[in-house]
């Protein structure tokens, strides 16, 4: 399974919402999530070539809890692993043995909605601000270009522009925050 994403910078939350209401777009469920990145033990930041492996561990409010992994293969698609997990304390006991170790936790409130097959992900992340996710999960590399172009379409009905594109993931921008 391959996702392609584009996330956006939220400056007017009000606005985007009433751009959310035009399209017919509400966000019905909403939920916390803890996101516990795992990478390998000589890694200490994000400055890692395409292609490293970063697993996740994924406490969801009210939800099952999951484990990613994911592989970047370039700047708006990557692969992506997934599976539920019972433990999560004995779950990340594993990842240290096997050599990794937490880099960053990221916390955030999420809503959620979708239009067609477009995932629409409305978060609050703690430290950083409001996005806004435009996703579409496909099974063949082929597909890439024109879910990119669905997600492109979604975002100019929204007026999410290119200046609010944001290429860094919600794990990267809370390290650099952190970091300061």
């Amino acid at each position: 399974m391959f996702e392609v994403e584009k996330k956006y910078r939220i400056k007017n939350l009000t606005s985007f919402i009433e751009n959310c209401k035009k399209n017919k777009i509400v966000f019905l469920e909403k939920y916390i999530e803890i996101d516990k990145i795992f990478v390998n033990s000589e890694i200490k930041d994000f400055n890692f070539k395409k292609g490293t492996a970063v697993t996740r561990i994924r406490k969801v409010e009210g939800k099952d809890n999951f484990i990613t992994l994911k592989r970047k293969l370039s700047d708006v698609n990557s692969l992506e692993l997934e599976t539920k997990i019972e433990d999560i304390a004995v779950m990340e006991k594993i990842l240290y043995e096997l050599g990794l170790h937490e880099l960053v936790t990221v916390h955030k409130t999420r809503q959620k909605s979708q239009l067609e097959n477009i995932n629409i992900c409305l978060d609050n992340v703690d430290k950083i601000g409001w996005f806004v996710e435009l996703e579409i999960l496909i099974n063949n590399k082929k597909n890439v270009l024109e879910a990119q172009q669905k997600i492109d379409n979604l975002a100019a009905q929204l007026e999410l522009y290119k200046d609010n594109i944001e290429t860094r993931k919600y794990d990267v921008l809370v390290f650099e925050k952190n970091d300061r």
